[in-house]
Order: structure tokens, then sequence, then C-alpha cells
């Protein structure tokens, strides 16, 4: 029997947002991020593409999104013709990208690296990346004790690095220099507010998806999880320069 993971229920249910900090904190980190018109940017573990479209319609960029979820590439593609905005759409893993080496002028990862062995994808961002471009990275990370088996079951990760260990992870990864540009506690106002600031127009659940208990047992267990254990959950946020 198929076990449905937690990147299924993601992408049936179209979310575009599910990363901490939600659209906001996109929006504030491509504000710091220098880019240009021209400039080619990969979106690694694009999801439903809603930042690679945004990062292409504001700024300008040649940008690729690179998803190893069909579903997920699907829907993206469909955002894109939605909106009337061009971007590449390639299914494929992080952890060995169909990319030649130094091919983008910028990486944009939003919580993807947790969830596959860290060090394996950073090797392959810093890779792609051109020399003198930079990767930046927005992932969940530990600010206290948490149960790594229980994070495994529910989302697939595997692991939750500190601040300190994601530093060390880009530190060791291949890139000249590594800046924590953020750390911050989750904060579920702050996921909300980023919902009334940031209304997705091309959402895309796929038909019944509520409807599926799987995704609605997933849902609670998250919720239980987050009340139990949020407290100790951060974010970071590491500019890396190669």
């Amino acid at each position: 029997m198929h076990r449905h993971s937690y990147h299924d229920v993601l992408a049936l249910l179209g979310e575009s947002s599910a990363h901490p900090g939600g659209f906001a904190a996109t929006v504030k980190l491509l504000s710091r991020a220098g880019l240009r018109p021209g400039m080619k940017v990969l979106d690694a573990g694009c999801g439903t593409g809603r930042t690679a479209c945004y990062v292409a319609e504001q700024y300008g960029c040649e940008v690729t999104g690179i998803d190893r979820h069909p579903l997920m590439i699907e829907k993206a593609r469909r955002r894109a013709e939605l909106a009337g905005i061009k971007v590449e759409w390639v299914c494929g893993d992080v952890r060995r990208l169909p990319f030649p080496d130094a091919s983008f002028d910028a990486v944009l990862i939003e919580s993807v690296t947790v969830f596959v062995p860290g060090d394996e994808a950073i090797r392959e961002y810093a890779r792609v990346t051109k020399p003198g471009g930079q990767t930046i990275d927005l992932e969940l990370c530990a600010r206290g004790a948490v149960p790594q088996q229980q994070i495994a079951e529910l989302y697939g990760a595997a692991q939750l690095p500190s601040a300190a260990e994601w530093t060390r992870l880009y530190e060791n990864g291949g890139f000249a220099k590594v800046r924590l540009l953020r750390n911050s506690r989750l904060s579920m106002q702050q996921s909300v507010q980023s919902e009334i600031d940031y209304p997705d127009r091309f959402r895309l659940p796929s038909d019944d998806a509520l409807r599926q208990s799987f995704i609605t047992e997933a849902l609670v267990r998250n919720s239980l999880f987050l009340a139990e254990y949020g407290n100790r959950i951060g974010f970071v946020a590491i500019r890396a320069v190669r």
C-alpha cells in the first residue's frame, strides 16, 4: 500500500508557501538578494512554482524551477501559464542537479535541504552556482531539543540542524563565504499574517483534496506536533557566496 508523504499532501493541496515565514519571508529575503534582469536563477525544490514565477516577473530574471515531485511541476507549469510568466520547469532531484557546473548566478532554496542529506544537496548547489554567485537557503532549524525520529516520521526530514550546524554544512559545502541572514523563531501569527498580506492568486488544489482522509490526518498531526514543539523550532536564512 502506498504511503503518502508530506510532499504528496502539499502537492495535492497546491500549497505554495509552506516554508517557514510564508511568502512574506520570501519577499523580504529576495529584496536583499541583489537580483537583476537577465540573471540566471535556479529555484531548487520549486514546489508549485510561486517563488520562481515571482522572481521572473518582479526581477526580470531567467528562471529555472526544479522539483522531484511530478504533481508539483505540473502545477508550477499551470501557474506560469495562468500568470503569463516564462519559467523553465524540470522534474529532477536537488541532490543530482541536471545542469552543468557554474550555470546560475543565484540558487534559491526554501525548505528543501532539510528533507534530504544536506551535504549532498549543498555540494550540488555550489557546483551549479557561478563563481561570485550566491545560494540563498531558507530552512527550518532546531532551537532546542526536538524529537528527530518524530520529525522524520512526520515530514520525511533527513535531519533538523541548529543554526550553527546549518552554517557549518554550507562552510564545508564548497562555498567561499557563508553568512547567516536570519535566525528566527516560528510564529503562527506571522504565518497567518503572511497569508493575508500575500494571498496566492493561483493556488491549485487537486479536486477533492480535503476529502482525502490521509490529508486531514497529516494536517492534524502537523498541528499537534507544532503545538507541542513549535517553541523549540525556528528557521534560518543563509547566504553562501561561491
